[in-house]
């Protein structure tokens, strides 16, 4: 599977028929976050955005959410903060991809995420985010995550 670069992190993805997997590396826990939500949204819908909607002036018209999450601990808060996020998308139909993390602690995370209607319908349905080989660490240069989302058969 190919390695995707994404903003100040990289994710490769990885996958059989039932489910597919990110696995992420960032400099920081809070890029990591932003880089799993960044990921499991081009897999729903892959290719960049239209740089208008990413620009500040599309943000006055973009729809914008808050998130508070807490959990026990890292791996339960990535799950917990993808789930949301999924949630989000499948009761709005809105796709994020700005997110403002205000506070991050191994067990909560408090963010801004900013999302449009995307322009194409989705290329993968992502049912739910699991914990099958789920895997959340810091090493000595960065941090690193490993995670599975159970998606329908194609």
């Amino acid at each position: 599977m190919p390695t995707i670069p994404s903003t100040d992190c990289t994710y490769e993805e990885l996958g059989r028929p039932a489910e597919v997997g990110l696995r992420l590396e960032a400099d920081t826990a809070v890029s990591l976050f932003t880089c799993a939500a960044q990921a499991m949204f081009h897999l729903i819908q892959p290719g960049p955005l239209p740089t208008s909607r990413v620009s500040a002036a599309a943000d006055e018209d973009a729809d914008w959410r808050q998130v508070t999450l807490s959990a026990e601990d890292p791996e339960s808060l990535l799950v917990a903060w993808l789930s949301e996020l999924l949630h989000l998308y499948q009761t709005t139909g809105l796709i994020f991809h700005r997110y403002n993390v205000m506070t991050w602690e191994p067990t909560f995370i408090e963010a801004t995420v900013t999302g449009d209607e995307p322009e194409q319908p989705a290329v993968r349905h992502i049912r739910a985010v699991t914990t099958h080989q789920l895997d959340v660490s810091q090493t000595l240069d960065n941090w690193e995550a490993r995670i599975f989302f159970d998606v329908n058969k194609e």
